[in-house]
């Protein structure tokens, strides 16, 4: 049996106030105004891989997001590796010699204002994709539905993100986190997204093997089957939930080392 939670994106402008079964704290702003935002990620390959920094400072201000100037930061790898990142932009620093190799643990080290941040992150082996395909929904508007499968591997606690673009658009209510509580060493079928595709149609779909760490961050962000995802729009979601960060020192947002496998498809 598949475990698999569907994330549906909800955009806000004003304050969420969002209630499930599990205990999530909204974070009162008022009492931690210039609290830091931070979201770093490694993926495999010689990158180069980012590491965005901002704040927040009022519950009430959504435009005012500013990204953190000369903070020092510095990722190390197990196999003795370090880099100081450089700021490229405003609150966007990148790393240009680290490389992301699965099985290799990450280390992010963030300094700013008399504030230190750390947080460790072992990327996992990438999770298989065995098909997609697309198979034809009703008649009458010509659509097709998206089908994925998969075989778990077995005796390993496997997470997976699933994030889909359509024609260069990101379609975040079918935006999917999986785990394998349920489903170890099992064949798994995603076949219920909610989204049409049509005939002409470019689209790409991102598997993502996260860790237990990264899949708590997004799944803390789900309430009531609603839920903002941290990407859109940039840094605004993570000030709104007390989600289960894994950077120390009270900072929000995650620290991932994952695996990336895209595939591309045009519909004819």
């Amino acid at each position: 049996m598949k475990l698999v939670i569907k994330i549906l994106t909800l955009f806000v402008v004003g304050m969420l106030i969002i209630s499930c079964s599990e205990e999530i704290v909204e974070l009162d702003l008022s009492e931690h105004e210039d609290q830091i935002v931070i979201e770093g990620i490694i993926t495999q390959g010689s990158g180069p891989h980012h590491v965005k920094i901002s704040k927040v400072t009022r519950l009430n201000n959504f435009d005012d997001f500013p990204k953190v100037s000369g903070a020092n930061v510095v990722i190390e790898d197990n196999t003795g590796n370090s880099e100081s990142l450089i700021e490229v932009t405003p609150g966007i620093y990148r790393a240009a010699k680290i490389v992301g190799l699965p099985g290799n643990t990450y280390r992010m080290s963030v300094n700013y204002s008399g504030g230190s941040y750390h947080a460790e992150s072992t990327m996992p082996e990438e999770m298989r994709i065995d098909s997609v395909f697309f198979r034809r929904g009703t008649s009458w508007n010509n659509n097709y539905k998206l089908s994925i499968h998969f075989t778990d591997k077995a005796n390993i606690e496997n997470y997976m993100r699933i994030k889909i673009f359509r024609n260069n658009s990101f379609l975040s209510n079918d935006h999917y986190l999986y785990q394998d509580k349920n489903s170890d060493g099992s064949q798994v079928s995603i076949d219920d997204f909610d989204n049409d595709f049509f005939v002409n149609d470019d689209i790409k779909i991102e598997f993502h093997s996260i860790t237990k760490d990264t899949y708590n961050y997004f799944s803390t962000l789900v309430g009531d089957e609603k839920v903002v995802d941290p990407e859109t729009p940039e840094f605004l979601p993570v000030t709104l939930f007390n989600a289960k960060s894994n950077i120390s020192n009270g900072a929000l947002g995650y620290f991932s080392a994952h695996f990336i496998r895209s595939r591309n498809f045009h519909l004819r």
